[in-house]
């Protein structure tokens, strides 16, 4: 069966095959902003972002929003490092990133992948510029 090919920045190619009944399962989006590749793919539950400057997954984080607190009714995060060495920053980008898709319901869980050069990676400001512009979440 034929494929949707696209070619994206370090990655060869992505080949994504419809399910039965002619549609993709997932919306791919990819952006390109100052040597730094993000792809975002939208599996309805799951969201995942893939920032990289060096062509890999690099880290790996996965990051979701806890129900609310009953008394005070606050929301709690979880972060799981699933591959990579734990990095606070990674962490850190994952937390704010959960927590700006999770305003209001359909709550999803956000994977991170995380791949960028120590001395030039982008802020989280630039990241979530990229998400609101790119691909008009947060």
């Amino acid at each position: 069966s034929s494929g949707i090919n696209a070619e994206y920045g370090y990655f060869k190619r992505i080949n994504l095959r419809p399910m039965s009944g002619g549609k993709c399962p997932i919306n791919v989006k990819h952006h390109t902003s100052s040597n730094t590749s993000y792809i975002l793919a939208d599996y309805g539950s799951h969201l995942y972002l893939q920032i990289t400057q060096l062509g890999k997954v690099g880290h790996l984080v996965k990051a979701t929003r806890d129900k609310p607190d009953i008394l005070d009714g606050r929301s709690t995060f979880s972060i799981v490092n699933l591959l990579g060495a734990d990095t606070e920053e990674v962490d850190l980008l994952a937390r704010i990133i959960v927590e700006r898709v999770n305003t209001k319901p359909p709550y999803k869980t956000v994977l991170l992948g995380y791949s960028c050069k120590k001395d030039a990676h982008p802020s989280p400001k630039e990241v979530l510029e990229v998400l609101e512009t790119a691909f008009g979440i947060c």
